[in-house]
């Protein structure tokens, strides 16, 4: 990310953008994405736009009154935190009664009802907005949200349909290979000479030597084999996600997942998503080199499932008196438990022997 003091700097006079001997005024900028602020398109802009304007309004913004949202879209603003931190201050100790902004934009994009709310808002609190680029009327900046709000949802289609013409030609869509493979420069994904190996004992190790999946992870650490995860150790729940997957029996699904926004948001204020499964019929296959056979891999897919039934965490669900399963050391059965007697409320819970 571009350094904000050094831009600020750049631009400075005196230790303040704009006139040295104007009034006092804050300044507020946005970028959309992390990306944009990177790239500079418009960070820096932002920037020499506001000093600009300062300088013809005759205001001048220090250093401390100058607020910055970083990778936020403008259809959010309710948990945008700086711009939150200027509607706070604004509204209970002001040091300024001036506000620089580059363009209505920034305050926001969607003009059905924010950026009017947003403006009455500061016009409350005798806040003069000094814009860079004039809004204009109310009904010229209904009308260029309303453009931006429909190229937004266009360019995102756009976006949308590019991945789904790119997996209909054959070609992987994910943006990180999954553990054991490469992408080449096809886009098309190439077993990586190592991890693929490891996949493959993996796998062996679930169905042929009948280990659980906290001793597969446990053998992984003790060989020193690298993860690809936060943290760099293997658990039971990576091993898990990891083998469930069926793009190591050859099967690839572009366009089956999307991110659907939780209602909640994180501590930085941006919303928090969750990936939800789309119908099967819009899920898209490509063949890929497969690790395992697909009979292989269904036999693994029902060993979990029969190790999860047998799990002491799962017996905890219960009040059983005695917790797992027992296997009889003769007839070498598991035996079942049963809820006898005793009232709905409080039920006894036995162990009983299974039929032969």
């Amino acid at each position: 990310m571009n350094d904000l003091r050094a831009q600020f700097e750049k631009h400075a006079l005196n230790g303040y953008l704009g006139d040295p001997n104007g009034d006092d005024s804050y300044a507020y900028m946005r970028a959309s994405s992390e990306r944009q602020t990177e790239e500079g398109s418009s960070f820096t802009r932002q920037i020499e736009t506001i000093h600009r304007t300062a300088l013809r309004e005759m205001l001048r913004i220090p250093f401390d009154m100058i607020f910055f949202d970083d990778g936020y879209s403008g259809f959010e603003f309710e948990h945008r935190p700086a711009l939150l931190n200027l509607r706070y201050e604004t509204r209970s100790e002001p040091r300024a009664f001036h506000l620089v902004i580059e363009d209505i934009d920034r305050l926001s994009r969607n003009a059905d009802w924010q950026q009017g709310f947003l403006l009455e808002e500061f016009y409350r609190n005798r806040i003069k907005i000094h814009f860079h680029i004039n809004p204009g009327s109310a009904l010229e900046r209904y009308v260029r949200g309303f453009m931006a709000q429909e190229e937004m949802k266009k360019a995102r289609e756009r976006m949308r349909m590019g991945n789904i013409y790119k997996a209909m030609s054959g070609k992987v869509t994910a943006k990180r290979p999954r553990y054991g493979y490469i992408l080449n420069k096809d886009s098309c994904y190439e077993f990586h000479p190592e991890e693929s190996k490891v996949m493959r004992t993996i796998y062996e190790m679930l169905l042929y030597r009948g280990w659980h999946l906290s001793k597969v992870a446990q053998w992984l650490n003790d060989q020193g084999i690298t993860t690809r995860f936060k943290g760099g150790l293997w658990t039971a729940a990576t091993v898990f996600k990891l083998v469930r997957s069926p793009v190591y029996k050859g099967d690839f699904y572009a366009n089956r997942h999307q991110g659907v926004q939780t209602g909640e948001h994180k501590e930085n204020g941006k919303p928090k998503f969750r990936m939800a499964e789309r119908p099967a019929s819009e899920w898209i296959h490509i063949p890929v080199p497969a690790i395992v056979t697909p009979e292989e891999w269904a036999k693994v897919q029902k060993v979990m499932t029969s190790n999860s039934k047998k799990s002491m965490r799962n017996a905890q669900k219960h009040n059983w008196l005695l917790t797992g399963l027992m296997k009889c050391g003769i007839c070498r059965k598991y035996s079942y438990i049963a809820s006898l007697g005793n009232t709905p409320k409080n039920r006894r819970r036995y162990s009983i022997p299974s039929p032969k």
